[in-house]
């Protein structure tokens, strides 16, 4: 359904750039910015840590992070310049954060350079998960951590209203916010094939992480799993 995955998924953010924020306060009904607090706080951050946020977006999370951890200095990365524009506007009044535009599957950065590697609802947007995963452990010291969230794979019950809200209700909301049904059909489809969070535990075994942890927000809908270096 979705040829020249990179093409297609750039022009998708560089489209909806200037929506992505509320149509996300819409989606989660309000929640999303309480469940990256949740996400951030799961995270065993060090003292005067380098932390690298992946497929950023407009910076939410890395925003989070460089506002609780003050003496850090927190790096986001992502491939859409219109998404990053959003992201330094939102944090112009921080000194410890910085955006760049790169691609996630081709980090320029050094081996071992971060202490914690964060990626959320980001993973799903690439041609090779296991790749961003590489990659992501590559540039994460030994004994600093990698977390991933996106969404979940929730009991079967919940599951159906799930499917019906990602697959039915959230393209019609992506056309009244945006006229593009396209990008929404996206995100339903996308997570499909996506990993369960049981898998992204078996590949951070697989990767030799250890302290492997899971946890689950919103009845399961969305997940996160931490791993240590």
């Amino acid at each position: 359904m979705f040829q020249d995955k990179k093409i297609f998924v750039h022009n998708l953010f560089e489209n909806i750039a200037g929506v992505y924020d509320i149509v996300n306060d819409v989606i989660t009904f309000g929640f999303d910015n309480s469940i990256r607090k949740k996400v951030i706080n799961c995270l065993n951050v060090p003292k005067n840590a380098k932390i690298l946020d992946l497929c950023t977006g407009t910076g939410d999370i890395a925003k989070l992070l460089a506002e609780k951890y003050p003496d850090c200095h927190v790096v986001g990365v992502d491939f859409s310049e219109k998404m990053l524009n959003i992201a330094r506007k939102k944090t112009k009044h921080l000194n410890n954060i910085e955006f760049i535009k790169e691609d996630v599957l081709n980090l320029f950065f050094d081996d071992d350079t971060f202490d914690i590697c964060t990626v959320s609802y980001g993973l799903r947007n690439l041609e090779d998960i296991d790749k961003g995963l590489a990659q992501m452990q590559r540039v994460t010291k030994k004994g600093g951590y990698i977390s991933n969230c996106d969404l979940g794979k929730p009991p079967k019950i919940i599951n159906f209203f799930f499917k019906f809200y990602f697959f039915k209700i959230m393209p019609l909301l992506g056309i009244i916010f945006h006229k593009n049904k396209k990008a929404y059909d996206y995100l339903a489809y996308s997570s499909i094939k996506f990993p369960s969070k049981q898998e992204f535990c078996e590949k951070f075994e697989k990767m030799d992480l250890t302290e492997i942890q899971s946890y689950d927000y919103m009845l399961g809908s969305i997940s996160q799993q931490i791993g240590k270096v």
